[in-house]
C-alpha cells in the first residue's frame, strides 16, 4: 500500500455485531509507525488482516495490517500486511523485512499481488491473480501465470482513507 495511503487511513469499516456480513465506519484499528529500515522510510503496519502465500511448496503467513480502500470514493481495495518499505529505483528486498500487499481493482474484475517479501527474499511481485470470494469476506487467490496460491482474512477490518 502506498505509504502515504496508509499512514492517512482514518475511518474503518467493522463488521456488524452478530452474524451480518454488514460493514459499519468505526475508528481505523490502529496507527501505523513510521520506521526507517536499511536508510530508507517505511512503515510497520498494525492491525487484525492476516494472508499466506503459498510459493514452491512453502507457506508464508502474513500478519499486522488492515485492508483499505486508498482512493476516496473508490472501490479498489488494497490488503498490505506487515513491513512496507517503499524503494524508488529498484528492489530493496522490503530491508529483509516480512511484507504483503494485495491490491483488488473496482469490482474485484481484477487483482494482482503486488508484493510478497520474506527473510530477504522478494516472494511474488506484480503477479496478477485470480480471486474466489469478496472484500471484506475472506478469499483465496491463485496467480494466473505464476505458480502461487493464497488466502486473506481481513478479521472485519476495512479503512477509507
Amino acid at each position: 500500500m502506498a505509504l502515504a495511503a496508509t499512514a492517512t487511513a482514518v475511518v474503518a469499516l467493522a463488521a456488524a455485531a452478530g452474524t451480518s456480513t454488514a460493514a459499519r465506519p468505526s475508528k481505523a484499528p490502529c496507527t501505523p509507525t513510521p520506521v526507517t529500515i536499511k536508510g530508507n522510510a517505511g512503515l510497520s503496519l498494525c492491525g487484525p488482516a492476516t494472508a499466506t502465500l503459498t510459493v514452491g511448496g512453502k507457506t508464508y503467513t502474513f500478519h499486522n495490517g488492515y485492508g483499505a480502500e486508498p482512493i476516496a470514493n473508490s472501490d479498489s481495495f488494497q490488503l498490505t500486511l506487515g513491513f512496507d518499505v517503499p524503494a524508488f529505483g529498484g528492489p530493496n528486498e522490503n530491508g529483509g523485512k516480512p511484507g504483503f500487499s494485495l491490491d483488488i481493482v473496482k469490482h474485484h474484475t481484477s487483482a494482482a499481488v503486488a508484493f510478497a517479501y520474506s527473510g530477504g527474499h522478494e516472494l511474488v511481485k506484480l503477479a496478477r491473480v485470480t480471486l474466489k470470494g469478496a472484500v471484506p469476506a475472506p478469499g483465496t487467490f491463485r496467480g494466473k501465470t505464476s505458480a502461487f496460491t493464497g488466502s486473506w482474512n481481513c478479521h472485519g477490518v476495512i479503512s477509507k482513507s
